[in-house]
């Protein structure tokens, strides 16, 4: 295969990454949470776990493919990745462009390394059978719990605003540059 080709397909792995992360975080956020408050709590809580396991996957896999395809694709386009060191690089209106788009990457990634890795597993915490903790101890931890998952939310929107504007610095980067 040709380097055209590599561009190509890695091209093709970018926008089925933005897809899956738009459309996957804008259904969650903007459909499966409201319909899960009409459910009654016991259920509502195991169907939440259930797509919050699969969600995290896959918004993980997501952001990692937009990652490696995108970070490929610079080394392709610029025959290496040295061009991030130089700043006549950024200097240029696709520099901009790409930097916008790289740097909303980031805080996406590092914002969803963050639900993944500290809100979730609050969310998900099982009290130990031998513990035998009292109603002060359950209280607080079904506080605790409502609390995480208030900032699950919260931060699903944050990603989504992330991964909407580094999709605008790569609309704009395709364009070469608007600013």
């Amino acid at each position: 295969m040709s380097e055209q080709d590599w561009l190509k397909v890695l091209r093709i792995l970018h926008i089925a990454g933005f897809s899956i992360l738009i459309g996957g975080e804008t259904f969650s956020y903007f459909f499966v949470r409201p319909t899960l408050r009409r459910i009654p709590p016991p259920q509502a809580a195991v169907v939440e776990q259930r797509l919050g396991n699969l969600s995290v996957y896959l918004f993980g896999a997501a952001l990692f493919l937009l990652g490696l395809s995108g970070f490929l694709r610079l080394f392709l386009l610029h025959n290496g990745l040295q061009v991030l060191g130089d700043i006549a690089f950024y200097q240029s209106k696709y520099g901009r462009a790409v930097t916008i788009m790289y740097s909303f990457w980031f805080l996406a990634m590092v914002t969803f390394l963050f639900l993944a890795f500290y809100l979730r597993p609050k969310v998900l915490h099982r009290l130990r059978p031998e513990g035998n903790p009292g109603a002060r101890e359950l209280g607080l931890l079904r506080t605790q719990r409502d609390t995480a998952a208030l900032w699950i939310y919260r931060v699903r929107l944050i990603i989504l605003a992330f991964a909407v504007l580094a999709a605008v610095g790569g609309a704009v980067a395709s364009l070469g540059g608007l600013f």
